[in-house]
């Protein structure tokens, strides 16, 4: 899903959703 993408993007990014 693009949920799970965009999840896992802020989590190397060290962000939250």
């Amino acid at each position: 899903q693009l949920i799970d993408q965009v999840e896992q993007i802020a989590k190397e990014q060290n962000y939250q959703r």
